[in-house]
């Protein structure tokens, strides 16, 4: 048996430990729904749904009968806490009033009767928006690969002249800093530590050894150097829905800020472009994280199709620069993802696929010269 069939066979059993984990269904209280729907002009409703897409947020389908009796379909949002202060509201509010006004397919979060766009009721913030329909990405249609990219190169062109009054500042995405110190952190828990066997112990040195030479080839002062403008920064298959071949949903919008734009457009290679055995699941955060198989000529025809479709062409400088953003996003999801899982599973999380995709990126660099 191969490497690569028993690592897969790990992996599922990973991920049924994981299932297990999160058995403690998102439950929720009638009560504070009905005083959340009331805040936002509905007295009743015949229906709520947990929403299980997602891994941060809480979100819920609601079934209003309307007076013409046809059924109206909502989505409450309890907005993780990281997320919620009224700044960062404003911010998104304007954000997707702005792309929405551009032809953007967005949830444009609605009105209270008090005219704010959130509820705030028992320390938690609660949003509505209309709910948009569809279904998910095929990872192995080279057709949605390609709206992919279509689909983000409006986006991007919409938001060239985006000056929002409220502002989101966040720092660099996927510092090295940042995950070299979590890495070296889990390495020296005492239970995760526990879980650590020499192969992964070899795994997690040559990951670290990828990281520490992000942090010399890869300096704040290049990144900060390369075109920026307010891009999604959560990119991938979970966050959008299609119809009849064209995104027709674009969702979370929680990484939202001013950041260099092939930072977005990594996340087009990695989560679009990229082989897969199986479609991502937004719920599974080894699913979200894991199971990437870099493809040359798919990524080429994601890049063309954003080419095709932006007002502000790719630069040279931005294509030399994909793999190191591609090996910083890759290996900061995965440390993005321990806080979501148990710590006997976090090593998994940290090494599983690592060696070979990093490796894969390592051989194939100079090819990103010429996408």
């Amino acid at each position: 048996m191969n490497e690569k069939v028993i690592e897969e066979r790990k992996l599922k059993e990973y991920k049924s430990e994981l299932k297990e984990y999160k058995s403690e269904h998102r439950e929720y209280k009638s009560e504070v729904f009905d005083k959340v729907l009331k805040s936002f002009g509905i007295s009743t409703h015949s229906k709520i749904d947990v929403i299980t897409n997602g891994t941060a947020n809480k979100n819920y389908l609601v079934k209003v009968e309307s007076e013409t009796s046809s059924t109206v379909l909502y989505v409450i949002r309890e907005r993780s806490p990281k997320y919620s202060s009224r700044e960062q509201i404003l911010f998104e509010e304007e954000y997707l009033h702005h792309i929405y006004s551009k032809g953007i397919p967005v949830p444009v979060p609605l009105k209270n009767i008090y005219g704010e766009c959130w509820y705030y009721y028992d320390e938690k913030v609660y949003q509505m928006y209309p709910f948009i329909g569809g279904g998910k990405f095929n990872c192995d249609s080279d057709v949605d690969v390609e709206e992919s990219g279509r689909f983000l190169g409006r986006l991007h062109s919409a938001v060239i002249d985006f000056v929002p009054k409220n502002n989101r500042d966040l720092p660099r995405y996927d510092d090295p800093a940042v995950f070299i110190s979590e890495i070296r952190r889990v390495t020296k828990d005492e239970i995760t530590a526990a879980w650590i066997n020499d192969e992964e112990k070899d795994i997690l040195n040559y990951i670290l050894e990828q990281a520490e030479k992000l942090m010399t080839d890869f300096k704040d002062e290049t990144y900060h150097s390369l075109p920026k403008l307010y891009i999604h920064g959560d990119y991938h298959p979970a966050n959008v829905k299609y119809l009849n071949g064209t995104i027709c949903g674009l969702f979370d919008f929680d990484w939202v800020s001013c950041q260099p734009r092939i930072r977005d457009v990594t996340d087009g290679i990695i989560y679009f472009s990229s082989r897969r055995s199986t479609n991502v699941e937004g719920s599974d955060i080894f699913s979200l994280a894991t199971g990437y198989n870099p493809d040359l000529e798919r990524s080429r025809k994601f890049l063309k199709a954003y080419s095709e479709n932006v007002s502000m062409p790719l630069t040279k400088d931005e294509l030399k620069h994909i793999p190191f953003f591609m090996k910083a996003r890759l290996i900061y999801s995965r440390v993005q993802a321990l806080p979501k899982i148990p710590k006997e599973m976090a090593v998994k999380m940290l090494t599983v696929g690592m060696r070979d995709v990093l490796s894969w990126i390592d051989e194939n660099m100079a090819s990103y010269k010429f996408l």
